[in-house]
């Protein structure tokens, strides 16, 4: 199944696109070695509206994106684009990957539409700055909902830079390969319930809760009213004790009157 990879170029200009098999593109190719100015790759073109911003019509272009990793067959994908503006010393293109081209291009152009702008609001977008030859390696996350039937996808990227161009050149270019980082696909499975019985073990875990504080206020009152009852029996004793002191005093001072007298 191969990925859609979805390009915000802004206004950046598409100039060429290929898919190259069996490893023919590695760290080490040239550029000399590559398509710079041909469009042989599979894409569709597509506007739509911004969900954020109702007055902004947003162009994408979606690349068919890599869909072998084997020993015998591997397919690298590769896009060259370039902005001719001297004005701008700093520029990026966004992208982002959704799961299965071939089903996106298979629906009607609302639907096509309708997806990509979910698919804004809820994929995480990556940036490509001018000037740098980028290496993407994609693995994917499914996740599926038991109950709905629900698959979501997530596509991990690992992303290295190749080589670093300078920016002598009036135009600002950039190159962007991407591929599969291995034939393993993550999957985790989600059951959820909504049964009345899983609605009674929720309300029997609120009874629960609410006699948990219950005993835990019920505590701490008695221990409050401990420590008041300690410290009014701190208060008598000393009391106490001063009265006897104060009756012993006073026998010592009657005593001393009667010696004296004597």
């Amino acid at each position: 199944m191969a990925p859609g990879i979805a390009v915000w170029q802004g206004k950046a200009q598409f100039v060429a696109c290929d898919k190259y098999f069996n490893q023919v593109v590695n760290s080490k190719v040239q550029l000399s070695q590559l398509n710079l100015l041909q469009k042989n790759c599979t894409y569709t073109n597509v506007d739509y509206t911004d969900p954020h911003d109702n007055g902004t019509t947003r162009n994408v272009i979606i690349f068919r994106g890599p869909e072998y990793f084997t020993d015998l067959k591997r397919d690298t994908v590769f896009f060259h684009f370039e902005l001719d503006d001297p004005s701008v010393s700093f520029y990026t293109i966004s992208y982002f990957v959704f799961a299965n081209y071939d089903a996106f291009a298979a629906l009607q152009r609302q639907a096509q539409v309708r997806r990509l702008q979910e698919y804004h609001q809820e994929k995480p977008a990556f940036a490509i700055s001018a000037g740098l030859r980028l290496w993407v390696k994609l693995s994917l996350l499914e996740s599926h909902v038991e109950r709905h039937g629900e698959v979501e996808d997530e596509f991990k990227t690992e992303i290295s830079v190749v080589k670093y161009y300078g920016q002598e050149e009036q135009k600002k270019k950039f190159y962007a390969f991407y591929e599969w980082k291995s034939d393993i696909k993550e999957q985790s499975f989600l059951i959820t319930t909504t049964t009345k019985w899983s609605f009674i073990a929720g309300v029997c875990g609120i009874i629960l809760a609410i006699e948990k504080v219950h005993s835990v206020t019920k505590t701490l009152c008695k221990y409050i009213k401990l420590c008041c009852k300690e410290e009014k029996t701190d208060k008598e004793s000393e009391n106490n004790r001063e009265i006897v002191k104060d009756e012993a005093l006073t026998m010592l001072r009657n005593e001393s009157s009667l010696m004296k007298s004597i």
